[in-house]
């Protein structure tokens, strides 16, 4: 039995040969100017109204995970992260090459102006819509344009459009739909009449799209399965011939879609204890999920980006009996399709299946915070979408019984039912986009309909606390962790606002309770070291060295490959004074990675600390071969020569850091003081220090106090004691003079200039 519902806007569909080529109101023949311009209008108008919908959000910001796909994303920046995205997929947090291409493109041509990758998302959306009218129109599905409207401007598309993470979902769309335009142009499903050559082609093309797309969005494996359903939904049945051609695209599907799951689980981390679901509760996931999916396009209105989690350790009512209710409607419809009647089915089983890698059987990570996100559903609410069409089709396109029987006023309210749908869902999709302007936007709405969600308490406590407002920042944090005392970010954010405020106890006890509560020893390396290394930091600000010194020593014995750690360790080691101790940390940590300066820096200043200077000056001139355009190492190298004594190479690498960095001020200065200073009397040069200072003066007087100071020693050494008092009294004076050890050392050298004594800094004894 043929159940083809006929489109009023196209011809009869009596023939293969007598199909649609150009989309609804076209046939096999040329189209004539005048049959186009209402196409054209068509899609001027779905334009129209696609950036109506989304216009109020357009300059919005980016948002929640736009930081690891975009904003803090190094693969955008040039060739070689463009490169690595392509070749390297742990480079980026899901390998989808094709979307962070796009990304890398928009970064060099707007940088991180979030309009324009809103935008584009916008433009992919809207093309995406009339992909869809294209397809249905030539699937000979009536209300295809309509069907493509409610795509357009349907409030659940907010989350997939409008997110610029999300360009994985309109992208992937984009070559998913121009896939199953081309595979069902193929002779074996007779809409077009093509030849053998040509339907050759179209395979080969489908392949090749189906491959973009799940290089964008490996959700699109499901396409070979949504091909075979529209197949028998046409044909009644599935020729083999048929079924072996699929067999390359199944295969993609499933190796890709394997890769995918295996970085879901290695790298995104979908595992653990709250992945630990039974068959039973894996089936009550997807059955509820599939009708909250449903619900949420019959009626938009409850829409929000993290929904109620639902408790399957005693679910609900509704929640075991939505299995049921689905395999009851599986059941009629299956009753249906054996008379004749497959669309129903088919477009169940299409919606269905194509949410298939979202409902629960398959480790997803956003299942942590909500078992239904809408932006799962972006390709698997077209089949609903299409019902729709078709509905509103028949509310538009009334026959001549209809009107002989009702009246003008009656058609009338009919023809408005679709405007006025169409209307509505314009008017909830502006209302519902701004919701997505900002981070804080999206969580002050999820807590406002979903009061126990608490990764948006978490999420918005971190916004208010770097605002400043740390009390309702902590009221919050602790707000989340009430509804989930295992959450380990949860406790973590507390221990950071608490440390903020200076309530040590709070902070390190949520720090512990952080460490207590992550997932397992292997979920993230990064987080067990880094929880670590915040203990010993609060513990240090709050005067309690050893035990911060104990914390960090415990983050480098479990993490010995650490440079942060061992940084942590040696600063703190430092500051008590154990400077041999924390020299041989900072040169663990040097050789754990020689291309770090500061290691060395921090290695040879130890050495000075503990006035190992002999030991310091072969470090210090390795330090300045390994790094030659730094100019740190030549500083360091000239303080090691004049801490031996070694006044000639000394001033020979000053006067070489002055030619090499001309527009650093510090090694003017510090040539200028050594000149003006040095002990031996026969390298001294009063002039050309009193040269070197006064232009440092000059230029930079106003950022440092060491203009003045050296200054001053330059006139001192000139004999002009006079004019030295007074640049030591304006280095006194100085607002960056704050340190109580180097205002001390002023004052001293103030007082021998008042006394018409030169200052001769002398090495210090070993």
């Amino acid at each position: 039995m043929n159940d083809r519902i006929k489109n009023r806007d196209e011809p009869d569909l009596k023939s293969p040969q007598e199909t649609l080529q150009a989309g609804p109101g076209s046939t096999a023949s040329e189209p004539s100017p005048a049959s186009l311009l209402p196409q054209l209008l068509k899609i001027v108008l779905l334009i129209l109204l696609t950036a109506c919908a989304y216009a109020p959000g357009v300059n919005g910001d980016f948002i929640w995970d736009d930081d690891d796909y975009v904003t803090e994303n190094p693969t955008l920046h040039d060739l070689d992260g463009l490169v690595d995205l392509w070749i390297r997929p742990s480079s980026t947090p899901q390998y989808y090459p094709l979307v962070f291409s796009t990304f890398w493109v928009e970064y060099q041509l707007w940088g991180l102006e979030a309009t324009g990758f809103r935008v584009t998302n916008i433009a992919l959306h809207a093309i995406n819509a009339l992909l869809i009218w294209r397809l249905l129109g030539v699937l000979g599905i009536s209300g295809a344009y309509w069907a493509a409207l409610i795509f357009a401007v349907h409030p659940v598309h907010i989350e997939s459009v409008t997110w610029i993470t999300e360009r994985k979902n309109v992208l992937s769309g984009f070559f998913y739909l121009l896939a199953m335009l081309c595979y069902v142009r193929r002779r074996p499903f007779g809409f077009v009449p093509t030849t053998a050559a040509a339907s050759r082609g179209y395979y080969a093309l489908t392949l090749l799209l189906f491959v973009a797309a799940l290089l964008s969005k490996s959700v699109t494996a499901t396409l070979p399965a949504a091909l075979l359903v529209i197949l028998w939904m046409k044909k009644g049945e599935l020729p083999i011939a048929e079924l072996l051609k699929t067999l390359p695209f199944f295969a993609l599907g499933i190796g890709f879609g394997l890769h995918t799951a295996w970085l879901e689980y290695s790298q995104v981390y979908a595992q653990g204890e709250e992945f630990q679901w039974t068959f039973w509760q894996r089936s009550l996931i997807a059955s509820r999920s599939l009708w909250t999916y449903l619900v949420n396009l019959v009626a938009p209105v409850d829409l929000m980006f993290f929904y109620p989690k639902w408790n399957l350790e005693s679910p609900s009512a509704l929640t075991i009996l939505s299995l049921p209710a689905w395999l009851l409607l599986c059941g009629v419809l299956l009753a249906r399709a054996y008379q004749g009647h497959r669309r129903l089915l088919a477009s169940l089983l299409l919606f269905a299946g194509t949410l298939f890698p979202a409902l629960g059987f398959l480790n997803v990570y956003p299942h942590r915070y909500s078992f239904v996100a809408d932006h799962f559903q972006y390709l698997a609410s077209i089949p609903i979408i299409a019902v729709f069409g078709v509905c509103l089709h028949r509310l538009w396109e009334t026959d001549a019984s209809f009107r002989a029987h009702s009246g003008k006023r009656f058609v009338s309210v009919r023809k408005a039912i679709p405007i006025v749908v169409i209307a509505a869902l314009v008017a909830l999709s502006m209302t519902y986009v701004r919701v997505f302007d900002t981070s804080e936007r999206i969580w002050r709405h999820v807590i406002a309909n979903n009061p126990t969600c608490w990764i948006a308490l978490n999420n918005l406590a971190v916004i208010e606390s770097d605002r400043g407002n740390k009390q309702i920042a902590r009221e919050l944090s602790e707000a989340a962790i009430e509804h989930n005392p295992n959450y380990f970010l949860g406790h973590w954010t507390l221990g950071n606002i608490c440390a903020s405020i200076g309530d040590a106890d709070c902070a390190v006890a949520s720090f512990r309770a952080a460490l207590d509560n992550l997932p397992s020893a292997d979920y993230d390396q990064t987080d067990h070291h880094d929880i670590r290394i915040d203990i010993g930091t609060v513990l240090l600000r709050d005067d309690r060295t050893e035990e911060a010194i104990a914390a960090y020593r415990d983050a480098v014995r479990r993490f010995p490959d650490s440079q942060r750690a061992h940084a942590y360790l040696g600063d703190a080691l430092r500051s008590t004074g154990r400077f041999r101790e924390a020299h041989k940390v900072f040169e663990s940590a040097r050789q754990l990675d020689p291309t770090v300066p500061s290691f060395w820096k921090f290695s040879i200043e130890c050495l000075f600390d503990a006035r190992r200077y002999s030991d310091a000056l072969p470090l210090a001139f390795a330090f300045q071969k390994r790094f030659p355009k730094l100019i740190e190492p030549y500083l360091l190298a000239a303080e090691a020569c004049r801490s031996t004594g070694n006044e000639t190479n000394r001033l020979q690498i000053l006067s070489q850091t002055v030619q090499i960095f001309p527009a650093d001020p510090r090694g003017q200065l510090a040539l200028a003081w050594a000149l003006a200073t040095t002990p031996d009397e026969t390298l001294r040069n009063s002039q050309r220090a009193a040269e070197l200072a006064r232009a440092c003066h000059t230029r930079y007087a106003a950022q440092t106090w060491q203009c003045d100071d050296v200054l001053a020693a330059s006139l001192a050494a000139q004999g002009n004691f006079s004019a030295a008092t007074i640049a030591a009294e304006r280095a006194l004076a100085h607002p960056t003079l704050q340190d109580p050890e180097e205002r001390s050392a002023v004052e001293a050298r103030l007082n021998l200039y008042q006394n018409e004594q030169l200052f001769l800094d002398q090495p210090p004894q070993q």
